[in-house]
C-alpha cells in the first residue's frame, strides 16, 4: 500500500552493479521507486528505460526532497500516473528465459 518505494544502494567500491531481488519486486509493484546509490549504475539505468522512478546520489539531499514532494503532491491532488514501462522482461520468468538462452 505505499505510495513510494525507497532503495539504497551501499555506498561501496563496485555498487554500480548491485541489484536485488527487491528492486525487481518494486517494479511489478508499479509504485514510484526512489533510489539513492551510484548515478550511472545498473539500477538507475533500469529505472530510466522503465520509467519506474528516480535515482538520487548520496549527497543530493534537496533533489530527493523535491522528488518526494513531486509525487506526494501529485498523489493528494489525483494527477498522479505511473508510466511505468517494459518492466516486464526483468520478470523472474524472462530473466530465466534469457538466462538460459545464454548457456
Amino acid at each position: 500500500n505505499a505510495s513510494m518505494l525507497l532503495m539504497a544502494i551501499p555506498d561501496s567500491p563496485d555498487n554500480k552493479g548491485i541489484v536485488t531481488g527487491k528492486f525487481f519486486e518494486y517494479l511489478a509493484a508499479e509504485r514510484p521507486v526512489l533510489a539513492i546509490g551510484p548515478v550511472g549504475g545498473d539500477v538507475d539505468i533500469m529505472l530510466q528505460k522503465c520509467k519506474a522512478g528516480r535515482l538520487f546520489a548520496y549527497d543530493e539531499k534537496e533533489k530527493i526532497k523535491r522528488y518526494i514532494l513531486q509525487i506526494f503532491e501529485q498523489i493528494q491532488d489525483g494527477s498522479f500516473r505511473s508510466e511505468t514501462t517494459g518492466t516486464e522482461k526483468y520478470t523472474r520468468r524472462n530473466l530465466t528465459e534469457e538466462l538460459i538462452k545464454n548457456i
